[in-house]
């Protein structure tokens, strides 16, 4: 039985495929197919009638003609299919859907209210063509074909339809109704089509970025890998100046590889509605010069003509310094990469009435017309020799979003063999005194690591991550502790309750239990040890509330190793403070309010924390609480006093400011955090985090 049903299937499989191309548009594909089922079942339909017919001989003739006349038309049908005349194979079985039904109604089975079939004639024609006239005149022909032959035949009384504009309408509305439908679902195919094709270009554009991503990232990796291999093989043999090389060149390379992802994330980021950039005046001047001279050596390598034609007075725009600059670095890059040898490529600065105008033109390969459209969307790239062998497609992307966000148009113009030219118009704004820049204080690594160094001793750390290489990694780098692996959380948990931990690092991102999962179920255990995650996204500060102030911490992927050093010994030396201060004092950690308390004072000092004279007696009056209460339950639950822990809010601010580029300047982030020197502020933040404060994204 399943053999006779697997030869039916296959016999409807090979009649419908009769002359499918798939390269034909998907409508036609699925008329093709149509055709070929209605097809395949009538040739069924009129063998049966035939083999009946030899069973019964009194058959009259015009029958027997009707049925092979059928059989040899809807046979020429299929023949038609096969050799690709799906127009011709279209008309001739609709010549025989009309014919057989004027037979059959007229000198077959006449009377018997075959002409019902006239009806559903236009709605079968709308499925094979979108032609108007082919369509209106199939509502015509079936109108007549009902009408007129019962004028001659008399198969049925007069007016037995009712009369002929009754009849009209009845057809009229049918048509309407089925030829609405039609055409709406034929601008649901179109749209659907339409989609189908716009996913699979991202599709192709996506594959395509991550084959250039990869290309991208092997390169430098591939260098890096060469140089420690040389370090390993010449260590002996290198000299002082031979190894700062090898270092150099390492670095240049990892921060090609952090270029790409920091491209890529921050296009992602520029999506979000909580985006924003922090808007100054900045002079275009001064920011064209020092692009020109960071590219000069890199156009001289490639033997291209750089031209710098800018105005030697300051003009202004309102803007985000650093963005701004990496989205003119993009424009560069490209004409870098698309000039060839011996080529010219010259970057301008103008200006109008209302708008400063920056230009980057060039001789390179240009851009083909319908590329020109496209090439600000992300992850698209044109199709030429020069992408195939890298490149991310978001450059373009990144830039126009940023030129968008502080106001300004972005247009290209080009000729493919000719050359390119970006122009970029942005809003000028009245000149400005320039910014006091104030140096940051320096403080010595040496004495900080020192300092802390008395709390190396016998402490135990856990590090999860579901890294290998990274588990690696961070135990060489704490070779002072005791270090256990965990390669997720719940591997993790079954450690902590099976041993005592002072302190823990933990991954954000892992399989079966991330980090916050991890750190929740920590706080369930009342588990007391310091926790510091490391992450690689900056948006999951606010996922990281649930960090205790003071003795937990996290930080961001890549991080310098001082850092990390000096955050851990921060985070034990206050929970040592916290624990020894709840011995003395009898109290019991369990019934700490952090949950609650805490948070409302942490939120108060955060959004007081821009003013410098905020204090303990502040803190007191705020939540009716004496000072030495206030002291106590601080203390207990951090580790701190009232005064370092607003020292410590403030910090925190300066850091989520910095990571989210909402300051550009160390007199502004001092300004924002309530600091009044900023020499002063610089230490207490290298203190606490083991960096600098970094303006440079």
């Amino acid at each position: 039985m399943n053999t006779i049903r697997q030869h039916w299937l296959n016999l409807y499989k090979a009649i419908s495929l009769i002359g499918f191309d798939p390269d034909k548009p998907r409508e036609k594909q699925k008329q093709i197919k149509l055709l070929n089922i209605f097809c395949g079942f009538w040739i069924l339909i009129e063998m049966a009638s035939i083999i009946a017919e030899i069973f019964e001989p009194n058959k009259p003739p015009v029958y027997i003609f009707t049925h092979l006349a059928n059989f040899a038309g809807i046979s020429l049908v299929l023949y038609l299919q096969w050799i690709s005349r799906n127009k011709m194979a279209i008309a001739l079985f609709f010549f025989l859907v009309y014919f057989s039904n004027f037979m059959f109604s007229n000198f077959i089975i006449s009377g018997k209210m075959l002409e019902a079939g006239y009806l559903l004639a236009p709605a079968f024609v709308l499925l094979f063509t979108n032609n108007r006239f082919y369509i209106f005149s199939s509502f015509v022909l079936s109108l007549v074909l009902f009408i007129i032959p019962n004028i001659f035949f008399l198969h049925y009384p007069q007016n037995y339809f009712g009369p002929d504009r009754f009849i009209f309408m009845v057809f009229a509305i049918v048509f309407v109704l089925v030829y609405y439908f039609k055409q709406e679902n034929l601008k649901s195919e179109i749209a659907l089509e339409k989609e189908r094709k716009n996913i699979a270009d991202i599709n192709e554009q996506q594959s395509q970025f991550f084959i250039n991503v990869s290309h991208e990232v092997r390169t430098p990796l591939t260098l890096i890998k060469g140089q420690i291999n040389k370090l390993k093989k010449y260590n002996s043999e290198l000299n002082d100046a031979q190894i700062q090389s090898v270092v150099t060149q390492l670095n240049n390379q990892a921060d090609k590889i952090k270029k790409l992802v920091d491209d890529v994330i921050d296009l992602a980021k520029m999506q979000d509605t909580n985006f924003s950039m922090s808007l100054h005046p900045i002079n275009l001047t001064d920011l064209l010069k020092k692009i020109a001279t960071s590219f000069e050596p890199l156009f001289k390598q490639k033997q291209i003509t750089f031209k710098v034609n800018t105005s030697t007075s300051p003009k202004f725009v309102l803007g985000d310094k650093l963005y701004l600059e990496r989205a003119l670095n993009n424009i560069l890059l490209n004409a870098l990469k698309y000039t060839e040898k011996k080529g010219k490529v010259t970057l301008f600065l103008k200006e109008n009435q209302t708008s400063i105008i920056i230009g980057v033109e060039d001789d390179g390969i240009g851009i083909e017309k319908n590329d020109l459209e496209l090439i600000f969307n992300r992850f698209y790239q044109s199709n030429n020799s020069f992408n195939k062998s890298g490149g991310s497609g978001v450059g373009l992307a990144f830039t126009k979003e940023i030129i968008t966000k502080i106001g300004g148009t972005i247009r290209v113009s080009s000729k493919p063999s000719v050359g390119s030219t970006f122009v970029i118009h942005l809003p000028k704004v009245e000149k400005i005194k320039e910014r006091d820049r104030v140096k940051n204080s320096e403080i010595s690594k040496l004495e900080l690591l020192e300092r802390f160094s008395s709390t190396n001793k016998k402490v135990k750390i856990l590090l999860v991550d579901d890294a290998y290489d990274m588990r690696l990694y961070l135990k060489d780098l704490l070779c002072k502790y005791e270090c256990l692996e965990a390669g997720d959380g719940h591997e993790a948990l079954k450690i902590i309750k099976s041993q005592a931990v002072d302190f823990i690092i933990t991954d954000y991102m892992m399989p079966n239990m991330n980090g916050l999962e991890f750190i929740s179920k920590l706080k369930s255990l009342q588990h007391s040890a310091p926790i510091l995650m490391l992450t690689a996204r900056a948006d999951n500060q606010i996922k990281l509330s649930t960090l205790r102030l003071g003795i937990d911490d996290y930080l961001l992927k890549p991080f310098e190793e001082e850092e990390l050093i000096i955050r851990i010994n921060n985070a034990l030396i206050n929970n040592n403070k916290r624990t020894r201060y709840q011995l003395e004092e009898k109290i019991d950690p369990s019934q700490n309010d952090s949950n609650n308390w805490i948070d409302k004072l942490q939120a108060y000092i955060f959004e007081q924390s821009g003013k410098s004279k905020i204090n303990q007696t502040d803190l007191a009056e705020h939540f009716n609480l004496s000072s030495s209460s206030l002291f106590r339950k601080i203390k207990s639950e951090t580790g701190l006093s009232p005064n370092e822990l607003i020292t410590e809010v403030k910090l925190q601010k300066a850091k989520m400011l910095l990571e989210n580029r909402q300051v550009h300047s160390l007199k502004q982030l001092v300004l924002e955090v309530g600091f009044k020197h900023s020499s002063y502020f610089s230490k207490k933040y290298y203190e606490r985090f083991g960096s600098k404060p970094n303006f440079k994204f």
